[in-house]
């Protein structure tokens, strides 16, 4: 009794940290492979704490019964782990449509198999109850449970070198979620291999789900701690917090997911404020909207308010995307323009103010001191000069020379000729 005791609150256990665990991927879901892992944590998750109910089933009917309902999990958990594992590796290429559809139709024409198995025993062929005084039920197996194990080990193994594989393409920082996960699968593989051939001294224990629950301790540390599922690589940190400039990280759907000590000081935050205060912070600020509702990329330059002052910034949001193309939302750089503004405004005032002198001196304006007998004017500075150099130097009048009619005959009367009426 004592040990039946301790594996029902190894299975409580386990049932409740893998629920945690597929809160957590839920809370992430927006980034890639958290959807499968949500779906491998709920499948585990429904799997122990139907080997909860079905180790206090003291009829094998009854424990027959529990765990039909329970391969409803049991199915979910290699194909999730196989998804899973292609999201995080971060590879190139789809799977085929076709391969997708099998993995799921095998699964489910397993969960009819068990359902049935009162018809032809493919699935489990006997149930014994353990000898060792637990009450626990041990099974015995019939060829579609093995055909299950064979597809579940390839889709753990296919899994595993997909991470192997792809680590070598991230920086060593990153290599640690890799290292983890490989650590993590590797204790629910150990715990079927007991399971299925019935090592050890209790094959009643289904240390399979054990044996998730423990990786899923890895897990959660991975994403809580680590940021496993984050779209950013493990250094990104430092490298963000140092930015001069403002950088804010939206999901798809617009909402704040980070916002860097320069892009907090940009908005009015102190620095460390939470996602929340960022997105009201941002839904506060009409003019920055424009640029950054919608998909695409936006660029332009808008005016906010800061401490009864106006503050200039150079907004550009850029989408992310991965590999096929599909949006993981976008990055937002913020810079501060505002020097670079108003040294704009003060050359374009100096501009204005120089044409507007230009145009002054050039031109000539009120009242000009001329002599009434030589007809002399006299400058700024007091001295008398002809009026075509004053003429010239205060406009853009160019004088050339000639000479009048009467002022030839009186002064060359040998080439105008004699005068008339003498």
């Amino acid at each position: 009794m004592g040990l039946r005791v301790g594996v029902d609150l190894a299975y409580l256990l386990a049932a409740v940290l893998t629920a945690l665990t597929g809160g957590l991927a839920w809370q992430r879901r927006t980034r890639r492979g958290a959807w499968p892992l949500a779906g491998l944590m709920a499948g585990v998750a429904w799997w122990a704490l139907l080997a909860l109910v079905e180790s206090w089933s003291g009829v094998p009917q009854w424990k027959l019964r529990t765990s039909q309902i329970q391969y409803l999990g049991v199915v979910a958990a290699a194909p999730c782990w196989f998804f899973f594992a292609w999201n995080v590796a971060r590879v190139r290429w789809r799977l085929p449509g076709w391969l997708v559809a099998a993995i799921w139709g095998f699964s489910g024409l397993t969960v009819l198999a068990a359902w049935s198995n009162g018809w032809h025993h493919w699935v489990w062929r006997n149930i014994e109850i353990a000898g060792d005084g637990s009450g626990l039920a041990v099974y015995r197996y019939g060829p579609w449970f093995w055909a299950l194990l064979g597809v579940d080990y390839l889709l753990l193994a296919a899994g595993t070198l997909t991470l192997v594989v792809a680590s070598r393409r991230f920086l060593t920082g990153y290599r640690r979620h890799f290292a983890a996960l490989l650590a993590g699968v590797a204790l629910p593989w150990a715990g079927s291999i007991l399971y299925a051939f019935k090592l050890g001294p209790h094959p009643g224990i289904d240390w399979t789900v054990l044996g998730m629950a423990a990786g899923s301790l890895i897990l959660a540390w991975r994403i809580w701690g680590q940021g496993l599922l984050d779209i950013r690589p493990m250094a990104h940190d430092a490298l963000i917090a140092s930015l001069a400039d403002g950088m804010l990280v939206l999901d798809r759907r617009g909402a704040p997911l980070e916002c860097n000590p320069a892009a907090c000081r940009l908005l009015g935050l102190a620095a460390g404020a939470s996602t929340p205060q960022v997105g009201k912070a941002l839904a506060q600020e009409a003019a920055l909207q424009p640029l950054l509702v919608g998909a695409l990329p936006t660029a332009g330059e808008v005016a906010v308010e800061r401490g009864g002052g106006q503050l200039w910034l150079d907004v550009r949001k850029d989408p992310v995307v991965d590999e096929w193309g599909e949006p993981l939302g976008s990055v937002v750089m913020l810079r501060d323009v505002t020097e670079r503004k108003q040294a704009d405004a003060e050359r374009d005032r100096l501009l204005a103010d120089l044409a507007a002198a230009r145009f002054t001196v050039r031109t000539l304006e009120g009242l000009m001191p001329i002599c009434g007998h030589c007809k002399r004017v006299r400058d700024d500075s007091g001295y008398w000069r002809q009026i075509e150099a004053y003429v010239s130097a205060h406009s853009e009048i160019q004088f050339t020379h000639g000479i009048c009619p009467e002022c030839a005959a009186r002064h060359y009367p040998e080439v105008a000729g004699p005068e008339t009426g003498s």
